[in-house]
């Protein structure tokens, strides 16, 4: 499993890898940190790539490298009309 090789779920909270090279992931090569990434833009990816079309329009709304969604704004972008999406 991808996740199982560059980071490791310790009591509490995920853990980076000091080498994603070497076998096996033995605790003493934990790096015993949480980057705050992690929650904030990898699973909202990840969440992205598995959930529904539906929950953020694309052709829509495009994502800056943080993971947060900006509305494409066109020419007869209306500000007061409801959102089409489920969110």
């Amino acid at each position: 499993c991808i996740r199982d090789r560059y980071q490791r779920r310790v009591h509490g909270a995920f853990s980076g890898l000091k080498d994603v090279s070497a076998i096996g992931a033995k605790e003493e090569n934990w790096n015993d940190s949480m980057q705050s990434f992690f929650f904030a833009e990898t699973l909202k990816y990840l969440y992205l790539i598995f959930s529904d079309d539906d929950v953020l329009p694309l052709d829509r709304y495009v994502f800056t490298t943080e993971a947060h969604p900006l509305r494409i704004i066109t020419a007869d972008f209306d500000p007061a009309a409801p959102s089409k999406s489920k969110r």
